[in-house]
This record gives C-alpha cells, structure tokens and sequence, in this order.
C-alpha cells in the first residue's frame, strides 16, 4: 500500500503518528511524504519529519521513503536543507 503522510494528516493522521506508524508499518508498500500545508519541502510546515523517519526506524520499516515537493531554490542546496531539517 502506498502510504501519503500528507493526505492521512489533512484527513485524519493523530498528531503522534508514532503509533500509526508502529500498528500499520507491515502494510506500508511504498510510505509517501510531503510537508503540510501545501506538500512543500519536508522540514518547512507542520510535520516533524525527524520523528517521523525515526518512528519508521524503530518500527523496522525498511521500504521505500519517497519525498514530493517543488524545490522552492537551486536543487542541490534544497536537498542539502532538506536532509539537514529531518535528520
């Protein structure tokens, strides 16, 4: 199953998503993030992204993490910030 963090928040994803992500790990084919509001660059709206990739960590997910959003700048120094803001 394709996992869209983003939609599941906006619908209705808890504001701890830890446990989520740890009762439904096993059914994640593919999990699906993009910052709230707006899918913009993880790190720059609501979500903790950190937290979110560690719950992933813990919960022994070992599936594809794939990030949506428009770089809002020069594509290498976007993905430099990005990967500094959810590590």
């Amino acid at each position: 199953m394709n996992y869209d963090a983003c939609a599941c928040v906006r619908v209705h994803w808890p504001k701890r998503p830890k446990g989520t992500i740890r009762r439904e790990v096993d059914t994640f084919g593919y999990f699906h993030v993009a910052d709230v509001p707006g899918r913009m660059e993880p790190g720059t709206g609501e979500l903790n992204y950190g937290n979110i990739l560690r719950a992933l960590a813990e919960a022994k997910y070992d599936g594809i993490v794939g990030f949506e959003f428009s770089p809002s700048g020069e594509d290498d120094q976007v993905l430099k910030d990005v990967w500094a803001r959810i590590k």
